[in-house]
C-alpha cells in the first residue's frame, strides 16, 4: 500500500515565476482599469420615456454625503449641472426635502444617464443615478462631485 499525504498552504505569488527547468517566466502584470471621461451633451427626452427608463434600469451607482455648507437655494443644484449640459427634468419640495431629476447624454457611448438627487434639510446629499453603462454613471458622478467641490460644497 501507498500513502501520501498533500498538505496545501496558501501562498505569496513570487515576484517571478519559473519553468520546470528553472528559467524565468515572465508574467503579464495587471493594468490598471481605465476610466472613461465622459463627455456629456444635451439631447432632448420626453418625460415618459425618462420614467420608463428610470424604472427599468438597475441602480449602478449611489453616494450620499453631508455638504459643507447648506443649499439653500433650489437652483443652485440645476444651475451647476446645467452649465455641464446635465438637464433637470422635474423637481420638487416637500417640507425639508428637495428632490431634483436629471438626465444627460454621453457623446461617446451615446448611453444617457439619468439622476436622482435628494437633499434633505439643506445639507444631507444624496444621489442615485442609473444608466446602461456603469462606467458613464460614473464618470456623471464624478463630474458631479468635481462641481460641488469647485463651489465648495464637498
Amino acid at each position: 500500500d501507498f500513502t501520501a499525504t498533500v498538505t496545501t498552504q496558501p501562498s505569496k505569488p513570487p515576484a517571478d515565476d519559473f519553468d520546470i527547468f528553472g528559467e524565468v517566466i515572465q508574467t503579464a502584470k495587471a493594468q490598471p482599469i481605465k476610466k472613461i471621461k465622459a463627455n456629456f451633451v444635451y439631447e432632448d427626452i420626453d418625460p415618459n420615456d425618462f420614467q420608463q427608463a428610470w424604472i427599468e434600469i438597475e441602480e449602478t451607482v449611489n453616494f450620499e454625503t453631508e455638504l459643507r455648507k447648506d443649499m439653500d437655494d433650489k437652483d443652485i443644484l440645476t444651475d451647476l449641472l446645467e452649465s455641464e449640459n446635465i438637464t433637470c427634468i422635474a423637481s420638487m419640495q416637500d417640507r425639508d426635502q428637495k428632490k431634483y431629476y436629471f438626465y444627460s447624454k454621453d457623446a461617446v457611448t451615446r448611453e444617457f444617464a439619468y439622476m436622482e438627487a435628494i437633499i434633505v434639510e439643506d445639507s444631507t446629499f444624496s444621489v442615485t443615478i442609473k444608466c446602461e453603462k456603469k462606467d458613464v454613471s460614473e464618470a456623471l458622478l464624478d463630474l458631479l462631485k468635481t462641481a460641488l467641490k469647485k463651489k465648495n460644497y464637498l
